[in-house]
């Protein structure tokens, strides 16, 4: 694999259990990382918590639909970190993770002018992947990437996102994070009758 990518530091007990991060600009992650995007965007807990969006279909691919529909997304100038195991089947690298920033505007956001994104991707026997989905990896990926970005990418940058008002547990990671809530959640513009909460980072991480 061509390592166009820095990898940037996590905190001891996360590399204690095998894993790595990367950070790449979008357009330089080697393809067969692409792939392993693509195929994984499609398991049933991506789908089923509301990234839908992230695979389309062929009327409207998403940004992980296919290799030139990733590429197409990847000319708008992300920074991509992936959360980076060994597959068990072989020497390849396996992708467990990934976040990406990029510029993206809120109305409820004031001022911030990227946004960020997370997917954890779940284990499959048969092909070696890992097991990162609801394993303890999140927290500290969040972490070490917010505090990456505004160090060594983007300083200054305020960042915003927003969640379902009513997963409250994701609220109160993001805010051990370094977010605050900004006003009350808004309707959401994808699925009617549903509340988003949108929030900032500050980088008091708690």
């Amino acid at each position: 694999m061509t390592n166009q990518g820095k990898e940037i530091s996590i905190a001891e007990e996360l590399s204690a259990r095998g894993v790595h991060v990367v950070r790449y600009g979008a357009s330089d992650v080697p393809e067969e990382l692409i792939k392993q995007l693509v195929e994984k965007s499609r398991q049933q807990h991506i789908l089923q918590y509301g990234a839908q969006t992230d695979v389309g279909d062929g009327q409207n691919p998403g940004r992980f639909y296919d290799l030139d529909s990733y590429n197409k997304w990847a000319k708008k100038g992300r920074t991509v970190y992936l959360l980076m195991g060994e597959n068990s089947k072989n020497q390849l690298p396996d992708v467990g993770g990934i976040i990406w920033f990029g510029e993206r505007k809120n109305v409820h956001a004031p001022g911030c002018s990227n946004t960020f994104a997370i997917r954890h991707y779940d284990e499959d026997a048969d092909k070696g992947w890992g097991k990162y989905y609801r394993y303890g990896f999140g927290t500290e990926f969040m972490r070490a990437t917010h505090k990456d970005f505004v160090t060594n990418v983007a300083p200054g940058v305020k960042i915003w996102l927003d969640v379902v008002d009513k997963n409250i547990k994701a609220i109160e990671l993001y805010e051990r994070l370094g977010y605050k809530k900004m006003g009350d959640p808004v309707d959401d513009k994808i699925h009617t009758g549903r509340k988003r909460l949108v929030m900032q980072y500050i980088g008091i991480e708690r």
